[in-house]
């Protein structure tokens, strides 16, 4: 195909111009940077060239995107704080690159004008409710910084005569990334919730934990964590 060609000429391009982080070069070999432009200009969309956007505004150079990317020395840690979205292209390659992108425009029609259709572009997520679940979301941090959780628990259970027919323990901010705890799960299916049952959930969920020498007290916040939020839940 013709746009695949090009495409190959564009990596290539980049590569002989200094760009040798592989990860960057793959990552906009699996972008689609047509989809980031008006269609007037489409078919030159993997020309290494600037083009004009909305509001006077113009999506950057590939290889001036891939050098300051490359520049950024990214890693699966890392979070950017992007200034001036456009039309979402250096924002679509930075995703792939680090743990979370965080991009401001001030232009709304930036912001909504380029959304190509269902699939291209998730701008929402809507979770239709269980009609016989119940869930609750418990999030412990520190007063002086309260917008990164030291641990966090989100728990769904399904009650039928009292008895959970089904639960969901997920865990959060203990760990390198969240997990489901499905060994507190196996604790409280088929049985009716007591304290002492959803004491013993949240034993079940941590018992494999290996705290470092400065986070052992997060087992039994962590802990707490899931009792109070299966409490909740359970109207206990």
């Amino acid at each position: 195909m013709i746009e695949d060609y090009r495409k190959i000429e564009l990596i290539m391009s980049l590569r002989n111009q200094g760009i040798r982080d592989q990860k960057i070069l793959e990552a906009i070999e699996r972008t689609p940077r047509e989809l980031f432009l008006g269609p007037s200009f489409q078919p030159m969309a993997y020309a290494d060239q600037a083009l004009p956007i909305a509001c006077g505004q113009t999506i950057s150079q590939p290889f001036v995107v891939a050098y300051m990317t490359e520049r950024l020395k990214l890693n699966d840690r890392c979070k950017v704080l992007e200034i001036g979205t456009g039309s979402g292209y250096q924002t679509a390659i930075l995703s792939p690159l680090c743990r979370r992108v965080y991009t401001i425009e001030r232009y709304r029609a930036l912001a909504t004008g380029y959304v190509r259709g269902a699939g291209d572009l998730v701008v929402a997520v809507t979770v239709p409710a269980s009609p016989r679940a119940r869930s609750f979301y418990l999030k412990v941090g520190d007063r002086a910084e309260f917008a990164f959780a030291l641990a966090s628990a989100a728990v769904a259970v399904e009650l039928t005569g009292g008895v959970v027919q089904s639960a969901r323990v997920a865990l959060g901010g203990v760990a390198t990334r969240p997990w489901r705890a499905a060994e507190a799960e196996a604790v409280l299916q088929g049985k009716r919730p007591t304290l002492e049952l959803l004491r013993a959930a949240a034993a079940a969920a941590l018992h494999k934990a290996q705290p470092r020498r400065d986070n052992g007290f997060k087992v039994e916040l962590a802990q707490r964590c899931i009792v109070r939020a299966l409490s909740e839940a359970c109207a206990i």
